[in-house]
């Protein structure tokens, strides 16, 4: 089987690079330079920091496609792009912030899929397990482009074929190969969740670590800005010290922790729900409140409340939050009226209006307003310190 690993560069000089992408670089070449190793870059260039002991050599493309993401997304849904591959079964796509850990490049192109990629934790939008909608479109999980292996032909065949889909969705590439995969399970052969996962991760790497049995994948994407502590310990294992970068390195995937748990206290009022379990619980008191929702999803929460006898003020007329005019309309709704708003969401966009309320409304928490969201948040965590709470016990004595 022939395999190419595809490096995109944009920068002439290696002392450009930035410390993160020539660790990335040396790795690869460390670790895969046996395969052929083609460098993606705009044409009429020169680049100083080729290597000499590797087989390589590079393959140049319209400078227009290496302007920024939009440039790039271009080339990558240009099916002539993978016509230039065409001598490979498949390529690995590897940026310049994703790592490898080990030559394992053979063992995932036997699998026999199109496209395997990290999978992504699902956020904002309607989710099942294995999907993730976004404007009404249907996303797998799999996933992340940026370290990612590709079957060219298969991917030049699907983007011709639909093409006129293709233009239409505003997404990044990696999604848009995400949905054609879902929706065209028959041409197009997406890894499941469980294998991507063993072929790479980007956010929550400890987490996927655990569930591949403490085991680290092929490789990974955008290190440099998740799980700091756990890089360092990994990468050093590697030999590479990057504990001198960790104040440079972020923990943006600590975004999808709390997405997670997010999730999971969305799926517990569901739950309530469907249990018949009284929701007023959750509210500090049952006075009248002027209630509003982030969509028509949250309707059921809002009968089930008015059920138990929530006074609800504006019972006729519950307004979406759908926009941030409409954030600040029901903020001067509430600065005028004398009750409190509540607030009722059942995802993680929930979070992102209060913020707007408080900062762009001028409210403030508990005195304008409140979020069943928050305040359910708020009465379980009550209610697990009271369960963990060591309870006392007193040795009988004569005298009692």
């Amino acid at each position: 089987m022939k395999v190419a690993v595809v490096i995109p560069i944009y920068k002439s000089l290696r002392a450009d690079l930035k410390w993160y992408e020539r660790i990335s670089l040396d790795r690869c070449i460390k670790v895969l330079g046996h395969h052929q190793i083609i460098f993606v870059a705009p044409e009429g260039r020169d680049f100083d920091y080729l290597p000499s002991n590797v087989d390589c050599k590079v393959e140049p493309f319209d400078a227009r496609y290496f302007s920024g993401r939009m440039g790039y997304n271009l080339l990558m849904l240009d099916p002539k792009f993978y016509g230039r591959f065409f001598d490979y079964d498949y390529i690995l796509l590897y940026q310049l912030d994703a790592f490898v850990f080990s030559d394992r490049l053979s063992e995932f192109c036997e699998l026999d899929y199109d496209y395997i990629g990290a999978p992504w934790i699902l956020g904002s939008g309607k989710h099942s397990r294995d999907t993730l909608i976004v404007a009404d479109k249907c996303f797998s999980v799999v996933g992340n482009g940026g370290f990612c292996l590709r079957r060219p032909r298969a991917c030049a065949e699907v983007l011709s074929k639909h093409i006129e889909t293709v233009r239409a969705m505003h997404v990044t590439e990696d999604f848009i190969f995400a949905y054609l995969g879902q929706t065209y399970p028959q041409e197009f052969k997406l890894a499941p969740v469980v294998t991507a996962g063993r072929f790479s991760f980007e956010h929550l790497p400890e987490r996927y670590c655990r569930k591949n049995g403490n085991v680290l994948p092929f490789g990974c994407h955008g290190w440099h800005k998740n799980s700091a502590d756990f890089y360092v310990r990994v990468f050093e294992e590697c030999g590479y010290d990057i504990a001198p970068y960790k104040e440079q390195m972020l923990n943006v995937d600590l975004i999808g922790k709390k997405v997670i748990l997010l999730q999971e206290l969305a799926k517990r009022l569901r739950t309530r729900m469907r249990e018949g379990l009284p929701l007023m619980r959750y509210l500090p008191s049952n006075e009248p409140f002027y209630v509003f929702t982030l969509n028509d999803k949250a309707a059921p929460i809002v009968q089930r409340l008015y059920d138990e006898g929530l006074p609800i003020i504006n019972v006729d007329n519950i307004p979406f939050l759908d926009s941030d005019e409409q954030i600040k309309a029901v903020a001067e709704v509430l600065s005028l009226i004398d009750a409190r708003g509540l607030l009722i969401g059942i995802d993680d966009r929930s979070e992102e209006v209060l913020s707007k309320l408080i900062k762009v409304g001028g409210l403030k928490y508990g005195k304008d307003f409140i979020s069943l969201w928050r305040e359910s948040v708020r009465w379980s965590a009550a209610a697990l310190r009271r369960i963990a709470r060591p309870t006392v016990n007193r040795k009988k004595t004569g005298r009692e």
